[in-house]
């Protein structure tokens, strides 16, 4: 439970820095794989955009976020109003990466949440069920001593022109009984994101 880590570190958004300190908003321990451990003992992945985790791929998509080229796969959007979206992922955090999640401290970056990891035959990768995105402030990046990369994130809001307002849409045509047209409506009900914002620009 987010609300019940600890407030450590505090974020000035005159100055744009982080500092140790308490500001009323626990932050989150993430952690990659240890040396000797499985996909599973980590609670944060890397995901394959296109990158095949080849470093310098990884450090671009991390330090200025996904292109519509690295979407490729997925018609160049994600859509999180349905079934879980399963992802090639990585617990292998290297010093190539480390280094760019720490160029970030003090910024919101979107983050995927998801509900489980399968490994794969090789073990040392497998694939994440995604199901939502949220947004997250880097607070600090740690390398413990069994080489586990630790990041520390504070839960935040952002806003982006380049998000989806996703909401499905129903058939006007379809026959619908009482029941379903119960189960279209909610079904039409608006989809939202406490943390990610749509930004509109207007004059």
């Amino acid at each position: 439970n987010q609300k019940r880590g600890r407030d450590e570190y505090r974020f000035d958004p005159e100055t744009k820095t982080v500092s140790r300190g308490s500001d009323g908003i626990p932050e989150i321990i993430l952690t990659g794989k240890p040396r000797r451990g499985e996909i599973t003992d980590a609670n944060m992945q890397l995901l394959d955009f296109g990158s095949d985790f080849k470093s310098e791929a990884v450090v671009r998509q991390i330090r200025s976020g996904l292109t519509r080229k690295d979407l490729k796969h997925y018609q160049g959007e994600l859509l999180f109003n349905g079934p879980p979206l399963p992802i090639h992922c990585s617990p292998d955090i290297e010093n190539a990466e480390q280094d760019a999640f720490q160029a970030m401290i003090g910024q919101c970056r979107i983050c995927f949440l998801y509900d489980q990891v399968t490994a794969s035959s090789q073990k040392y990768d497998g694939t994440a069920d995604c199901t939502k995105l949220v947004a997250g402030r880097i607070m600090a990046v740690q390398r413990t001593d069994n080489q586990t990369t630790r990041i520390i994130l504070q839960p935040a809001v952002m806003t982006t022109r380049t998000a989806i307002l996703a909401q499905p849409q129903a058939d006007p045509s379809a026959a619908l009984s009482t029941r379903d047209l119960k189960q279209t409506a909610d079904s039409l009900k608006p989809v939202t994101n406490k943390y990610i914002y749509k930004l509109y620009l207007t004059r």
